[in-house]
């Protein structure tokens, strides 16, 4: 369950229902938490009604006490959409893209859910955030370089450190048909090994790039220094 608004007393009856799902959801007793989620789908609160719909969703496409039904469950992530409740929707699209059998697969190209997922990703890595920009790269990677690099370039400029790792491959190495900036890449390497990532810290080991010494000094590679 997502971090909670402060809501006022009127609510803790819902909030309790909440409290209980996710319980009785980890506990794997879905006859006692069904009847608690179709219960808080008619809430006027828009949160603890999102948290609802996420939940049935959920119940919906794995069949949790209730015959599955992809379509519902795909019903429930557009309500999530149009809420802009946007992770909560990225997570049930691809979900739903994960299953072998489902309804929405297309005969080429992969299935519908994916596009919708990544449509999403778009919204939200517009929107500024960071995971999404990331995410919306990788999923059109395939399609159009340009534009993945524009994304990926926009989550490393926001300090993610996935983002950093690959960029910093990528000029290092000269990959995609970029051309090669071996002092970008070195530095995009120091900074996400910086944070503690493996990638960037396994590439600085085998390129012998002393990002140990940056760590601690007060000239070190910093987000800011870079962009």
């Amino acid at each position: 369950m997502s971090k909670v608004p402060k809501l006022d007393k009127r609510h803790k009856k819902e909030l309790d229902k909440l409290s209980n799902i996710s319980l009785y959801t980890r506990q794997k007793k879905y006859k006692d938490a069904w009847p608690l989620i179709y219960n808080l789908l008619d809430c006027k609160e828009a949160h603890i009604k999102s948290e609802a719909e996420y939940f049935a969703a959920e119940y919906y496409l794995y069949g949790h006490n209730i015959e599955k039904d992809e379509e519902k469950a795909h019903y429930f992530a557009e309500n999530l959409e149009k809420a802009q409740e946007f992770e909560k929707a990225l997570n049930i699209f691809n979900k739903i893209s994960q299953i072998d059998q489902s309804n929405f697969k297309k005969s080429i190209g992969g299935s519908e859910d994916k596009n919708k997922a990544s449509e999403l990703y778009k919204v939200a890595a517009d929107k500024g955030i960071t995971w999404a920009q990331l995410r919306y790269a990788f999923s059109i990677k395939d399609e159009d370089i340009p534009t993945f690099i524009k994304y990926l370039n926009q989550s490393a400029k926001n300090g993610n450190s996935m983002a950093q790792s690959n960029l910093g491959y990528i000029y290092f190495y000269s990959k995609f048909n970029i051309p090669v900036d071996n002092e970008k890449g070195k530095k995009l390497l120091i900074l996400a090994a910086k944070k503690n990532d493996a990638q960037s810290i396994q590439l600085c080991i085998k390129e012998r790039i002393n990002y140990l010494d940056q760590i601690n000094s007060d000239n070190s590679v910093t987000d800011k220094k870079i962009y």
